[in-house]
């Protein structure tokens, strides 16, 4: 499959890449917190070490539906089921978790030490592994027997669309920072949980 035939997937994998990459939780609102804090260019350090994780686990799981697209196939109903269970409760942890936002530490500049804090989470994060094979799984990616380099390339959309969002977002917190404060972030919290609750309940509904 040539990449101008494979145009639509490159696409798909953008957009993905880009909506996964939304910080979702505590964990995302205090990585906002450390680019609003740090400047735009930890946006690109902070993204970067999520967008690469999301690129080489795209990698690897497209690699793998050659492998085990037998058995997603045949289980292709449950593996959707768990997957938005998955997505309900992870929006629902994030939800209910209370996180003091005020308290979080701004430390020294370490640009290395910022792209490995999320670098080293996503890369070692079942939760990674979990939504990507949801979402190829959702997409008839199983159904496709893709080759290695096409997969790079869908992988590297992923990280492309990823990495994007992350510099979107350090330039908005550069514009707008004077007007943020620890109470939005809290909303901000709880917006993009209620997101992920309502995706889940969508999903399921689709089965």
């Amino acid at each position: 499959m040539s990449l101008i035939i494979a145009m639509p997937l490159l696409l798909q994998g953008f957009i993905i890449g880009f909506l996964v990459a939304i910080p979702i939780g505590p964990f995302g609102i205090i990585g906002l917190k450390r680019v609003f804090y740090r400047g735009p260019l930890s946006s690109l350090y902070s993204g970067g070490g999520i967008a690469t994780g999301f690129g080489i686990w795209v990698f690897i799981i497209l690699q793998g539906f050659t492998l085990i697209s037998g058995f997603i196939l045949k289980e292709e109903f449950w593996l959707r089921l768990i997957g938005s269970i998955f997505i309900f409760l992870v929006g629902l942890r994030a939800l209910v978790q209370t996180t003091d936002f005020t308290k979080m530490a701004v430390q020294r500049r370490n640009r290395v030490k910022e792209f490995l804090l999320t670098f080293v989470p996503v890369l070692t994060s079942p939760a990674t592994f979990i939504t990507f094979s949801v979402i190829f799984t959702f997409l008839g990616l199983a159904r496709l027997h893709l080759d290695a380099s096409l997969s790079f390339w869908i992988a590297f959309s992923v990280f492309s669309g990823a990495l994007i969002l992350w510099t979107m977002i350090g330039i908005t917190f550069h514009f707008v920072k004077n007007r943020l404060h620890d109470h939005h972030f809290v909303w901000l919290n709880k917006i993009t949980s209620l997101i992920l609750i309502i995706l889940s309940f969508s999903l399921i509904i689709g089965l």
